[in-house]
C-alpha cells in the first residue's frame, strides 16, 4: 500500500520539466522510468519496453528513486578507475621516485619497475598495469640510438685502419 502511495504524491511536473531540460540519454531514461509509473501506473515490463531498458535495471532505477530522490538524476553511474591499486597521487609519487633514480643514471625496466610496484601494493600484478600506469602519466620508452646522429662511415673506417 505504502508503494502505491509514493508513486501518487511523486512530484509530476518536475519530472516534466527535466524531461526537457535533460540531454543525456541516460538520465532521460531514467526520468522516463520514474515518469511513466508515476504518471501512467505502468508496470517494469512495460516501461522496459518503451525505454529499451531491461526489467530488472527499470525496478533498480525505482527503487533508488524512492529510496535517494532525485538525487540519483544528477549523479553519473559508470566512470573512474574502481579497480585502482594506487590512486592518482600516489601513483605521482612512486614514478617521481623512479625517476631520481633513472636521473641518477641507473636504468628503469619494466621488470625492475614492477618489482617495486608490486612491493608498494603487496600483490602480485601483470605487467600490462605497469605499462598502462606509465602511459597514463606520459612516460614513453626512451633507448640509447645504435649509431650517434653525427656518425661518418668514412672518418670511422679511416680511423680503424689507422689505428
Amino acid at each position: 500500500m505504502a508503494y502505491k502511495i509514493f508513486w501518487n504524491n511523486c512530484d509530476i511536473t518536475k519530472l516534466e520539466i527535466k524531461l526537457k531540460n535533460t540531454k543525456n540519454i541516460k538520465i532521460l531514461k531514467k526520468i522516463q522510468c520514474i515518469y511513466l509509473r508515476a504518471k501512467e501506473g505502468l508496470g517494469a515490463q512495460e516501461i522496459g519496453k518503451i525505454v529499451s531498458l531491461s526489467e530488472s535495471t527499470v525496478k533498480k532505477i525505482q527503487n533508488r528513486f524512492r529510496k535517494e530522490g532525485e538525487k540519483i538524476f544528477e549523479i553519473p553511474n559508470h566512470g573512474g578507475r574502481r579497480n585502482e591499486n594506487m590512486n592518482s597521487e600516489t601513483e605521482k609519487k612512486f614514478l617521481k621516485i623512479l625517476s631520481f633514480e633513472a636521473e641518477k643514471g641507473h636504468i628503469l625496466t619494466i621488470s625492475k619497475i614492477k618489482e617495486k610496484y608490486e612491493r608498494i601494493i603487496n600483490k602480485k600484478t601483470n605487467q600490462s598495469v605497469i605499462y598502462k600506469l606509465l602511459h597514463r602519466h606520459g612516460w614513453r620508452k626512451v633507448t640509447p640510438r645504435k649509431k650517434h646522429p653525427k656518425h661518418n662511415k668514412k672518418r670511422a673506417e679511416e680511423f680503424k685502419k689507422n689505428f
